[in-house]
């Protein structure tokens, strides 16, 4: 049995399965308002999913950037980390090749 919370319009904003303070209503485990509900928290955490991996490669690059402006030390980070991003370095680089959509020249006149 769902407990609900609701924002200031009345939309479901929070579910429960206990009652609290902020969550007090009881809302039937069928009704189609919770699963709409419950169907948008879905979407957004396949959304939040399929960000993640475009996101590591910003973080990657603002790591580098940190590194190379002498921002922050590699040595500086813990060991998992160094691990990590020692190992997202190695795999780049030996995929380079394969991900150059440019050859050399034509990087050139952009340049």
């Amino acid at each position: 049995m769902p407990y609900v919370h609701r924002n200031a319009t009345g939309k479901i904003c929070a579910v429960s399965e206990q009652a609290f303070e902020q969550c007090d209503e009881w809302i039937d485990d069928s009704s189609a308002e919770l699963s709409a509900f419950l169907q948008s928290m879905d979407t957004a955490k396949e959304r939040m999913e399929q960000t993640d991996l475009s996101f590591v490669r910003v973080l990657e690059d603002v790591i580098d950037l940190l590194i190379a402006k002498n921002t922050i030390m590699l040595t500086e980070l813990p060991d998992a980390a160094q691990r990590k991003i020692a190992e997202r370095q190695h795999l780049r680089k030996s995929l380079r090749p394969h991900l150059d959509l440019l050859d050399d020249e034509q990087e050139e006149s952009l340049i």
